[in-house]
């Protein structure tokens, strides 16, 4: 047993200064202003991992590597203003950020910005904005961009009201048996016949052959 923890400590010892070397490396890249590297800087900041957990320190890195145009580094950075973690929260900010994102075509920065859109957080609420931004980020087989889409073809809110389409987005959305999708479903399949569920599963499998690989 005194072995086997002996062995244990050396190999945690081990890995801790792999993942100290790997943080140098990264540092060193990331003050050298390469954008990516600068990201991952602030993602090991903001988990923890290989560095002290500092969520202020992964903000600064997020922002360095943003302002380089980075898209994931600006949607991490419009999420950080939107909770208020690591940074004042600032709805406005988060949404700046997050059209950055999604003017380069980031879906996750799409379907935020859209969400933005569609509850008036940090920008005027507008549900047909908000449609456009949802289409784009589900177009591209992001599953929060097609629940959203779903709920506002269901709601119809910033589009006709249109339970097949709902129903197609919100399964598209619910690929990963997704707890809110499948209740969203759940609740659109109570107002529709069994016809209408067939033509939204013929949709859906239509709308998977035009999703952006």
């Amino acid at each position: 047993m005194g072995k086997a923890l002996c062995s244990l400590a050396l190999f945690l010892a081990l890995l801790s200064a792999c993942l100290a070397d790997d943080t140098n490396t990264l540092r060193k890249s990331a003050e050298k202003s390469d954008a990516s590297a600068q990201l991952a800087l602030g993602l090991a900041y903001f988990t923890g991992d290989g560095v002290t957990k500092d969520r202020v320190e992964a903000v600064k890195w997020y922002r360095k590597s943003a302002e380089q145009g980075n898209a994931v580094a600006q949607v991490k950075l419009g999420m950080a203003y939107g909770s208020g973690i690591g940074v004042t929260k600032n709805p406005v900010m988060a949404v700046t950020w997050y059209r950055k994102a999604a003017e380069q075509d980031n879906p996750i920065g799409q379907a935020n910005l859209g969400l933005a859109y569609y509850k008036g957080t940090g920008a005027t609420k507008d549900f047909v904005e908000a449609v456009k931004w949802f289409r784009k980020s589900a177009e591209q087989g992001n599953a929060k961009g097609q629940l959203n889409l779903g709920m506002a073809y269901a709601d119809g809110n910033g589009v006709p009201k249109n339970l097949i389409e709902a129903h197609a987005w919100l399964d598209l959305g619910n690929a990963g048996n997704d707890e809110v999708a499948q209740k969203h479903l759940d609740a659109v399949e109570k107002q529709m016949t069994k016809g209408q569920i067939a033509d939204a599963a013929k949709r859906a499998k239509a709308l998977v052959a035009t999703i952006k690989k």
